[in-house]
């Protein structure tokens, strides 16, 4: 949390069968980001299109999805994986409505919460968290930037962008606890 803002995170985890949110709830979050063409940034590869192939992406085992909410209402979505060791490959997904205001708030609330897990046999699961973003996605660059995340370099032709049927150079990134 900050001093500003009430920003409050939930992991979507399945509890006794039961996933903390609705399926109407995330095809709803996905429609916004498709509304706001926020989709095809976030998911650039094709993929993921629609409200069920998203849902079905962030029940993956292999992911750790959680939303933020600021006011009751999500605002964002951030989540891990390709994990190995104690470092894995963070993800974010934010709403128009909170870009410029509280974006960076946002992101450093959902690495403290990753950075603060505990590990299957103590002390944290994570030490460090990388990130890679589209090198010509000046506004995810500065996100992650703004974050804490230290820029590795560029890597050329590493993300495939449907749309465009090609390959685009990715910014390496690391955060470090």
């Amino acid at each position: 949390m900050n001093n500003e803002t009430d920003i409050k995170l939930l992991p979507y985890v399945s509890i006794n069968g039961e996933f903390t949110l609705s399926a109407e709830i995330i095809a709803g979050f996905w429609n916004q980001l498709c509304e706001e063409s926020t989709a095809g940034i976030v998911f650039p590869d094709g993929h993921i299109t629609t409200a069920q192939s998203f849902t079905e992406f962030l029940q993956m085992e292999k992911n750790l999805p959680a939303f933020a909410f600021i006011d009751n209402k999500i605002v964002g979505l951030a989540w891990l994986n390709s994990v190995v060791g104690k470092h894995a490959f963070g993800h974010f997904a934010f709403l128009k409505s909170i870009w410029g205001k509280h974006t960076v708030a946002v992101g450093k609330s959902f690495i403290n919460y990753w950075f603060m897990l505990p590990g299957a046999t103590g002390g944290y699961m994570f030490d460090v968290i990388l990130g890679m973003v589209p090198a010509s996605n000046e506004r995810a660059t500065r996100f992650i930037e703004r974050i804490g995340f230290k820029k590795v370099g560029v890597i050329p032709s590493m993300l495939y962008n449907a749309e465009h049927n090609e390959y685009m150079s990715a910014q390496l990134s690391y955060i470090q606890r």
